[in-house]
């Protein structure tokens, strides 16, 4: 049973090492963190242009068929 407690304790402490690790990272590389949030939000944005591009197509295809 000790065992057991013993491994959760060390997990929740590989756990905390681990964010503060990362985020001792992104405070020290803001730049790097700054871009990769871009790149991620301007892929999302494209993504989404795409999809509403779609849907108005294809309900302009779909209207002359329902006339």
């Amino acid at each position: 049973m000790s065992e057991k407690v013993n491994s959760v304790i060390d997990e929740k402490e590989i756990i905390n090492a681990k964010r503060a690790y990362k985020r001792a990272w992104r405070a020290k590389n803001k730049e790097k963190v700054k871009a990769a949030n871009e790149r991620f939000y301007k892929k999302i944005a494209e993504k989404l242009a795409t999809e509403q591009e779609a849907e108005q197509t294809g309900e302009q295809a779909a209207e002359p068929k329902a006339e």
